[in-house]
């Protein structure tokens, strides 16, 4: 009995430590990778305006669990896609790793050579170059080592990107317009035959002009780039005489008796009235709502705009229901070299001057091919010349010149500028702003550019 019961005492010491043994060479695992990563929080610095009105830097805090970590395994990578904001603090992160074995931090001696140390989730890394983690398989017979890269915008969300490749096709003309319809330009001119044409592309990238059409049934000695759409119709006037188009082509004179000086329309835009407005040859404001029957709205305009006339429609931030329309224009007998700005509520009897005042010196400069538009939610005017983008964030009531940092109006966007090849060419141009928030610049001498902000291009 005793021998049995030595034998039995045995077997159970050696069936324990054969358990032990199992449970240590599973524990003893020889792969070596970091399974998932994280970043902690940071802090993104941007301008903003303190309650004196003055510009001021502020931060807001981001969550790095907005910007997934990708591994790549075979290259031993990882990264951010998705690049993280402009202006954020990213040389004191902290990160969390998921990992086999044991995770070390390569660090770089002040004598050149680096050494690796025990990593912890406390530390707080230096992101604004790439950091390096070593894992050591658990058995210590396997080591790999990872590169973390975090991507970060290098260039600020307001500035603006301009590029000059689209030209493949491209008619210069003469006389030009130019108008967005369905997500395609449509350019107006003359060609260097002195027919009038229509120059025609697709808003999408690397799509090249189409082949310049001849316009059908107009006359190239009357011709008038006044051009508008109104209700996907286009309409132009010769001799004040009114023609229609549905395919910019083939062009039609109108039944209406009316006869006018010019067509204002705001519906080229996102919003719209669903009214066209012209100035008739007495001088007179009118408005239509089929292009045929025309009404009296307005007289004693007298400074309303002559050429390069441009209107925006949005509705307000008070009241979407109402909308508001800005025009500017040149008018040739207004003083002081300031172009002429008049807006309207859906909900008003007439249009409203925007005239100089002793509170307001801050007008609009009448600069040659006055245009405007509205970008961003707020309004800018440009002209020949490409020195400057004016802003207003009154509704066209002050402008002032992007360019110029000033205490007194410190909330515009300093960053929108032209391009270098542009700035002080006195070349005439028409100019779009398609659905993808591009600004395009076809000009007289045959250059086309698209820029934009930033942050708003798709």
């Amino acid at each position: 009995m005793k021998i049995k019961k030595v034998f039995f005492a045995s077997m159970a010491v050696l069936l324990l430590f054969s358990s032990c043994l199992k449970e240590d060479e599973k524990v003893l695992d020889s792969y070596a990778a970091i399974t998932a990563f994280s970043i902690g929080n940071f802090k993104v610095w941007y301008n903003d305006i303190n309650i004196q009105g003055r510009d001021t830097l502020v931060y807001r805090l981001e969550g790095g669990a907005m910007y997934p970590m990708t591994i790549d395994q075979h290259n031993r990578l990882i990264y951010n896609v998705d690049s993280i904001s402009y202006g954020a603090k990213i040389d004191r992160l902290t990160v969390q790793i998921e990992h086999t074995g044991y995770a070390y931090l390569k660090k770089k001696r002040e004598d050149g050579t680096t050494i690796d140390t025990l990593w912890s989730g406390s530390d707080s890394l230096d992101f604004t170059k790439p950091v390096v983690f070593t894992i050591l398989s658990q058995d210590l017979k396997e080591r790999r080592e990872y590169t973390v890269q975090l991507n970060m915008h290098k260039i600020h969300p307001d500035s603006m990107t301009w590029s000059q490749r689209d030209t493949v096709g491209y008619k210069a003309l003469k006389d030009q317009c130019s108008l967005i319809k369905n997500d395609s330009i449509y350019l107006f001119g003359k060609d260097e035959t002195g027919t009038p044409v229509l120059v025609k592309r697709s808003i999408v990238k690397n799509t090249n002009w189409l082949t310049p059409v001849a316009l059908n049934g107009i006359n190239a000695d009357l011709w008038n780039n006044n051009i508008i759409l109104y209700n996907e119709m286009f309409y132009q006037l010769q001799d004040g005489q009114l023609y229609f188009s549905d395919n910019a082509v083939d062009w039609n004179q109108s039944p209406a008796a009316e006869k006018f000086r010019y067509l204002v329309s705001s519906s080229n835009s996102e919003y719209s009235e669903d009214v066209c407005w012209a100035v008739n040859e007495a001088g007179e404001i009118v408005k239509s709502e089929n292009m045929i029957n025309w009404e009296l709205y307005q007289t004693n305009v007298s400074s309303f705009p002559d050429r390069n006339i441009s209107a925006c429609c949005y509705p307000l931030k008070s009241n979407p229901q109402i909308l508001r329309t800005v025009l500017v224009g040149i008018d040739d007998d207004y003083p002081s070299m300031k172009a002429s700005v008049w807006t309207r509520l859906s909900t008003d009897s007439v249009w409203t001057e925007i005239t100089p005042s002793a509170t307001n010196d801050k007008l609009l400069p009448a600069k040659g091919g006055l245009t405007m538009i509205r970008y961003d939610k707020d309004l800018y005017a440009f002209g020949n010349g490409f020195n400057a983008f004016y802003q207003s964030k009154d509704n066209g009531v002050t402008w002032r010149d992007c360019s110029l940092l000033n205490d007194e109006y410190s909330t515009w966007n300093i960053y929108m500028k032209f391009p270098m090849e542009l700035f002080n060419k006195l070349t005439k141009f028409s100019s779009v702003t398609d659905s993808n928030n591009t600004i395009w610049i076809m000009t007289e001498t045959g250059q086309v550019w698209r820029g934009g902000i930033n942050r708003l291009m798709k």
